[in-house]
């Protein structure tokens, strides 16, 4: 009985010393990982940001990623490079095939994009800049995201409720009480299966506009606006870059937290309209002229210049 008493007792004194020697070991982890994230580069990187930053859905990362379904051995599908290359979208959506924008380099800076838009005036739908004055007309988004400005109206709807009677909503999505990304991703593979590539076509412009032209906070793109996906043959008869930039203006009106439309626009046009940075070297006269443009650069520029706003006049 004795002998057993000793044995716990000297039991708990090896635990105690074992306790008090383990938590030296978490505390020096914890020192170690501080000195290494002090001694790291100071070049910031763009997606973080403080929790009171409003965080933006829109980004080409997606769209460059649903694009790779049409990608074999690193080509992209000749069937349809001969029928996107008819619509007004195929410079936007080439430049994304061939990497000109790409995700490291197009990515988008909430920081900056925020900064820009608490100098927004929704009445006025311009930027106040310093002493300046501007605003994003349809003839930027042409330059920057080589929409044509010439054209018949597009007609958009509020509400992405309401059915169409067109041939690839009635094919497709007929079963399908709102039309998102992740049902046209799906419809896509299906379709690519059976080869028809008009099919394919207009469901990739689809995914353009549900990510980059038109996104909002449910990621759905309205009946009406889908159905001029049904003929891409018909697409070039319409003004896109002013019902691009009009469906903006509406998404900032109020000045909401979390506003749609096409937002990468006014990083875009930030840097055409000041000289905070310069162009990429060797892509100065690339168009669509977003392609010049290092969003990086600019997040970095702003970060070092205390937030110096200024418009070239």
């Amino acid at each position: 009985m004795k002998k057993k008493k000793e044995k716990k007792k000297k039991k708990r004194k090896e635990e105690e010393v074992e306790s008090e020697e383990e938590p030296q070991q978490p505390a020096a982890k914890k020192k170690k990982r501080k000195n290494e994230h002090e001694n790291k580069d100071d070049e910031e990187d763009i997606e973080e940001v403080d929790q009171k930053t409003t965080r933006h859905r829109i980004s080409f990362t997606p769209f460059i990623e649903f694009l790779k379904k049409f990608t074999t051995n690193e080509e992209f599908s000749p069937q349809l490079s001969a029928i996107l290359s008819n619509t007004p979208f195929w410079p936007l959506i080439k430049a994304c095939i061939d990497g000109k924008i790409n995700e490291d380099e197009h990515t988008r800076s909430d920081y900056a994009l925020n900064l820009l838009l608490r100098h927004y005036d929704d009445n006025t739908h311009e930027f106040h800049i310093g002493e300046t004055r501007a605003r994003i007309t349809d003839m930027d988004v042409t330059d920057i995201l080589g929409l044509p400005n010439a054209g018949e109206d597009v007609e958009i709807e509020k509400s992405a409720a309401r059915h169409s009677d067109e041939a690839l909503i009635k094919t497709y999505f007929a079963k399908c009480k709102r039309i998102k990304k992740g049902v046209v991703d799906e419809a896509a593979d299906a379709v690519l299966k059976n080869r028809k590539w008009n099919d394919v076509a207009g469901m990739i412009v689809a995914q353009l506009m549900i990510l980059i032209l038109f996104p909002n906070t449910t990621q759905a793109i309205s009946w009406k606006l889908f159905s001029y996906c049904d003929d891409v043959d018909k697409l070039g008869k319409y003004a896109w870059a002013k019902v691009v930039n009009g469906k903006l203006k509406m998404s900032l009106v109020g000045r909401p937290k979390h506003p749609g439309g096409c937002l990468l626009l006014v990083l875009f046009w930030y840097r055409e309209k000041s000289n905070i940075v310069k162009p990429t070297e060797g892509k100065e006269s690339e168009m669509p002229s977003l392609i010049k443009w290092n969003m990086r650069e600019l997040h970095k520029a702003l970060r070092a210049s205390n937030e110096d706003l200024r418009l070239c006049s």
